[in-house]
């Protein structure tokens, strides 16, 4: 790569494009396409001549199967502007990928830094964290536009599941937080995309219940019990049956867990009625707690204006 030109980001997160600052890099023939689709597959590991092989041509490659292979890496090269990019490595192929060029691996680490937030109860940032992976998406499929091979299909799949997982999380933080009115649209637009996943049919009776709407929760079980019978034959899951046992019977588990927040304005709330005009120690106490509380108020909202800053520059 030259000093001027800017690195290379692979974007699979939709259509496969490879690009160099604001400018697309072309990359060329459907098998060329594939087999940079293979390499980021498997991205900073070696892939087999012979999985490179099958993955092009399937069970009947050519007699210049090998050959072309090299052929195709040399083109890649010289596309990608950069001859380290994609290394021999003994029996295969290594293509090379920094943090950040590849947005499925930014994908990936915001979740699991979502999910060691949400981890130390850290919701508020767990959620941020959730919407940010999800933004890095560009389209339904991942590695849409690659011509048909097994290898990448199986990875597709992978990242659509690792998408799905990302949004119920998100899902789940956003309940925790007390936003169950918030998630009622966006639930029911999932339910009406995912209409099998069960999940889904309980985070939205959940969010039902949880904002004063207990007959729509039981509607949206005889929902899920329609289409579940009529789409694959099937009755609703243990789960989803108690669910609509708890609803019904207004179970006390079923209400939305306390918030830290609810919690100290409770106690705040108490402190205050409990506070002689005389007692300044007390009085020194509330006022301490809540100057803590703006302070970390203001600190989250920074450190979610400078995530925002960073994230756009790796992307």
């Amino acid at each position: 790569m030259s000093g001027n030109q800017a690195p290379v980001r692979f974007d699979v997160l939709g259509p496969l494009r490879a690009r160099s600052g604001p400018r697309t890099v072309h990359v060329g023939t459907p098998k060329t396409r594939g087999l940079l689709a293979v390499l980021l597959c498997g991205a900073n590991r070696s892939v087999s001549l012979e999985t490179l092989v099958d993955a092009l041509w399937g069970q009947g490659p050519p007699k210049s199967a090998t050959k072309n292979v090299q052929s195709y890496v040399h083109r890649l090269r010289r596309t990608l502007g950069d001859p380290e990019r994609i290394v021999r490595t003994g029996p295969g192929y290594l293509l090379r990928v920094r943090p950040g060029e590849l947005d499925a691996h930014v994908f990936e680490r915001l979740v699991r830094e979502a999910a060691a937030a949400a981890s130390r109860g850290d919701d508020v940032r767990a959620a941020r964290l959730l919407r940010l992976a999800a933004g890095r998406w560009r389209g339904e499929h991942a590695y849409a536009g690659v011509p048909d091979v097994p290898l990448v299909r199986a990875e597709a799949q992978r990242l659509a599941e690792a998408r799905f997982g990302a949004v119920r999380d998100r899902i789940d933080a956003g309940l925790r937080l007390g936003r169950h009115a918030a998630l009622v649209p966006e639930l029911c637009a999932l339910t009406g995309r995912h209409p099998l996943r069960e999940e889904l049919w309980a985070r939205l009776m959940t969010a039902l219940y949880r904002s004063g709407r207990q007959a729509d929760a039981l509607r949206a079980f005889a929902d899920a019990r329609r289409v579940l019978a009529e789409e694959a034959g099937l009755d609703p899951g243990p789960a989803l049956r108690e669910l609509q046992r708890a609803v019904l019977a207004c179970d006390p588990a079923l209400a939305s867990p306390a918030r830290p927040g609810d919690v100290l304005d409770r106690f705040l709330r108490a402190l205050d009625a409990g506070v002689p005009a005389g007692d300044g120690d007390r009085a020194a106490l509330s006022a301490s707690i809540r100057a803590g509380r703006r302070l970390i108020a203001d600190l989250d909202d920074a450190a979610g204006r400078l995530l925002r800053v960073l994230h756009a520059d790796a992307g």
